[in-house]
């Protein structure tokens, strides 16, 4: 009896402590290159990352499940655009590569990519995601230049 207690009480400390790790099972976070921006919630924990990577005259838009802590549909698109200028909104930027997959499972990374051409651009990310075919989302890199072969520059 009193291993039954104490097994219960480790089991709900362990809950506890998943809940305030996942804001009691109800968000989501994504994270947009190194800025962090909170999602609205949903039924489970999931936390997502988009990030631009280049190398060899190829720039890339990466999206990563990072974790899910419940099963769940993870229904996501990935954007990777570029301007010859800095620009606030990806809107105002050429959308130069896409990629989808109807269920971004944990671990799983997609990713978008386009040829430098050899050229300096301003390179942004965008991630538009649902949850479960819940109302969809979307965060977006910051704008970041890059030399020819993709290497940032700061």
């Amino acid at each position: 009896m009193i291993r039954k207690k104490r097994f219960v009480a480790l089991l709900l400390g362990a809950l506890c402590t998943v809940a305030l790790m996942a804001g009691v099972f109800g968000s989501v976070t994504a994270f947009a290159d190194s800025n962090e921006s909170e999602a609205e919630p949903y039924g489970i924990f999931t936390r997502l990352s988009v990030k631009l990577v280049g190398s060899g005259g190829v720039m890339s838009a990466v999206a990563t499940n990072e974790l899910t802590l419940l099963p769940s549909t993870v229904e996501l698109h990935v954007e990777l655009y570029r301007s010859t200028t800095y620009q606030e909104d990806c809107a105002n930027m050429e959308c130069v590569a896409r990629n989808y997959t109807p269920d971004l499972n944990m671990g799983d990374t997609i990713s978008a990519s386009y040829s430098t051409g050899y050229e300096q651009w301003y390179w942004q990310g965008r991630i538009y995601y649902s949850f479960d075919q819940q109302e969809w989302k979307w965060v977006v890199t910051g704008c970041y230049l890059a030399d020819g072969l993709g290497g940032l520059i700061l």
